[in-house]
């Protein structure tokens, strides 16, 4: 049989967005993934250099720019996090013109990541959009989950996800976590 939708795992967020698929009409598998309960004690920088990794085995032909600074461990799921990261570098490189930057810094008991790029400015009238289930720029590019899972899984965490874009400095994701956080 054959789905629109995959869902691996039955976290809130995919749940959530298993729900909103559904709604649309889309036919949709989920399928639970086994993971050890609780949070662990991480460092947020070896979950970015993984998911750097990742990418640059893909040959993207973009350059890739970490800046950590502090310390950057906190107690969080690792896999979710990891998505996190993962869903937000793709995104960044898929629309880079050629550079994405990462920065991860401690900031006031929190654990910081900005993931940059300098690729077009998203439009202001999409930007109080694009947290939003199966919302898109380009339905060939994607489904429209990416940024929705991201935004439940930082929430779920007690933290916070924002995006800024200009002409100027290009558009930049930020997403802020308490280094400890007990998720729902």
């Amino acid at each position: 049989m054959q789905f629109d939708v995959l869902i691996v795992g039955a976290s809130f967020a995919g749940l959530a967005a298993a729900r909103t698929a559904a709604s649309r009409g889309l036919s949709v598998a989920v399928i639970e993934a086994k993971r050890d309960a609780g949070a662990r004690v991480h460092t947020s920088g070896i979950l970015v250099r993984e998911a750097i990794d990742e990418m640059q085995l893909g040959g993207t032909g973009k350059q890739i720019v970490l800046e950590a600074d502090g310390d950057l461990r906190g107690e969080w799921e690792e896999d979710r996090i990891a998505r996190v990261v993962h869903n937000l570098l793709s995104n960044a490189l898929k629309y880079s013109r050629g550079i994405v930057r990462l920065r991860l810094a401690a900031e006031d008991g929190d654990v910081v990541l900005d993931v940059a790029n300098d690729a077009p400015p998203i439009p202001e009238s999409s930007l109080s959009a694009i947290f939003e289930p199966l919302w898109t720029s380009d339905p060939k590019a994607g489904l429209g989950l990416g940024l929705f899972i991201v935004r439940e899984i930082v929430s779920a965490h007690q933290g916070t996800v924002s995006v800024r874009s200009s002409e100027s400095e290009g558009t930049t994701f930020t997403v802020r976590l308490p280094r400890r956080a007990s998720t729902k």
